[in-house]
């Protein structure tokens, strides 16, 4: 059996060997690395500061991981040391107070090793920084 591409006739078993070349090939493509496996959530992941004379955000924050089982730290933008660390864990919480007029970032990696597996950061907006939009005005016949 033979099929026709491109005006020339291709044995059909060449076709199986090149799919079962690609098929072989294929977990290659999207092997993950440690990095990627690594996810690191924060709940809430925004502070907003309502009040104009608000220069802080003051707020619980509750930080959960998984990935592959390893020894992990948290850190923090805000703290040199680490927040927590696990020795052997596949996931974990870490519940912690954010008291920031800025913006924090969270994130983990291995002791001693200065590479981020995961981030995650925790945005502070106030609404006295917003500037007004600008909009459109329409006159009262104009389509809207």
């Amino acid at each position: 059996m033979s099929f026709e591409h491109r005006g020339r006739v291709v044995p059909a078993g060449s076709r199986r060997r090149g799919l079962a070349w690609i098929l072989a090939l294929l977990p290659l493509a999207g092997a993950a690395t440690p990095a990627q496996d690594v996810v690191l959530t924060a709940r809430p992941g925004l502070c907003i500061l309502q009040d104009v004379d608000a220069r802080r955000c003051v707020m619980g924050v509750e930080l959960a991981w998984r990935g592959p089982p390893a020894e992990y730290c948290l850190y923090s933008s805000v703290a040199p040391a680490p927040l927590h660390c696990w020795e052997t864990a596949a996931q974990g919480e870490w519940h912690t107070r954010l008291d920031s007029g800025q913006d924090v970032a969270y994130w983990l990696q291995r002791p001693r090793v200065r590479e981020r597996l995961a981030q995650v950061t925790v945005r502070v907006l106030s609404l006295a920084q917003r500037r007004p939009e600008r909009r459109r005005r329409r006159h009262a016949w104009a389509p809207l």
